[in-house]
């Protein structure tokens, strides 16, 4: 692995001694860094960029080479930002964490819900902005829409803090 893969591999176990801390340059946005740091101050228990999916991507108007066959797909790799896990170190749920929500986003977003049933990705959002400037439909009405749970802010909804607590 590379230097920079390696580096973000490594986890902010908070409460855990001798755990790797990310720095603000190990994040790909400003927001990205702010979220992490909200965290490690809440004292939840998370990993960076840690647990890579791979899910098939249609190629539209693909052919194959070798039979012909036009269902074609391209195996690609998709990495929630962030993986939060309970106390015992278990991941619950996965945060991706946007400021721009774009159709390849949602694109992606909606390959990985149905080739990963099973792995909960939840959205939070720096602002609940339109899809476009033509659509009303926000960014919260499409996750709505498509059984996606999502937020606003930097810090975690109560409820979801409840989950990472077996609370709930």
């Amino acid at each position: 692995l590379s230097k920079v893969a390696r580096s973000r591999q490594k986890s902010n176990r908070v409460g855990n001694k001798g755990a790797a801390t990310l720095t603000a340059s190990s994040y790909r946005s400003k927001y990205e860094t702010e979220v992490a740091s909200n965290f490690t101050t809440s004292g939840i228990s998370f990993d960076y960029e840690s647990c890579p999916f791979k899910y098939l991507d249609p190629i539209v108007k693909g052919i194959c080479v070798d039979c012909g066959c036009k269902n074609v797909a391209q195996m690609r790799t998709y990495t929630p930002d962030f993986a939060l896990k309970n106390a015992l170190g278990a991941v619950v749920f996965f945060v991706e964490t946007k400021g721009l929500f774009t159709a390849e986003n949602r694109r992606t977003l909606l390959l990985m819900q149905k080739q990963h049933p099973l792995k909960d990705i939840r959205m939070l959002f720096m602002r609940n902005n339109k899809l476009h400037k033509s659509n009303p439909k926000t960014y919260g009405d499409w996750c709505d829409s498509n059984g996606i749970k999502w937020a606003v802010g930097k810090e975690l909804p109560t409820n979801w803090k409840e989950e990472l607590d077996g609370s709930s």
